[in-house]
């Protein structure tokens, strides 16, 4: 039980870490930052518009779980943020939009978009429903981990499919070099 404890406290910390640098690195960063966001798609004004909000939403989480650990209202902002995070990221790798900066600032920084930075973020979220430290009330809760599971079942499952395309299209390369 003990070192249940220190764990859960250092994944608290974690996060909380996390969601600080990132905000700060953006704010710090803010017309990168707003560069970065038209890269995904996004009008320069209305980058601007999501940007604060997005910055306000991770400052929120920062200090909340810092306040209050993972309550149920940070357990959904969080699902949220990183769901549609994942969901952007997605739909730009698959427009083909994928040496650009994933944007998500601090040590999470990448400059190249993968499928890896969405099962980081499901990771995030599993993470967060573990530190969920209040008993779940079933007729919440479920909503919950089945969304998370369908989604994560749903990335893999993606995943796995953009392997298998990436394997026939490295074999297609060789077959033309030869």
């Amino acid at each position: 039980m003990y070192s249940i404890y220190w764990i859960s406290n250092f994944l608290l910390i974690f996060l909380i870490f996390i969601f600080s640098t990132s905000a700060l690195d953006k704010a710090i960063n803010f017309k990168k930052s707003i560069v970065t966001f038209s890269n995904f798609g996004i009008k320069k004004n209305y980058a601007q518009i999501a940007l604060v909000f997005l910055l306000g939403v991770e400052f929120y989480i920062a200090i909340s779980l810092k306040l209050m650990g993972v309550t149920l209202i940070n357990l959904l902002f969080i699902t949220i943020f990183f769901s549609t995070v994942s969901v952007v990221i997605f739909i730009n790798i698959k427009n083909g939009k994928k040496n650009i900066s994933c944007g998500c600032g601090g040590i999470l920084e990448n400059d190249n978009l993968s499928y890896s930075i969405i099962i980081r973020n499901i990771i995030f979220i599993l993470i967060s429903l573990c530190l969920y430290d209040k008993e779940l009330d079933i007729s919440n809760a479920h909503l919950i981990i089945i969304f998370i599971v369908i989604a994560s079942i749903g990335f893999i499952n993606l995943s796995i499919k953009n392997l298998r395309n990436f394997k026939k299209n490295m074999i297609n390369v060789i077959e033309k070099l030869q």
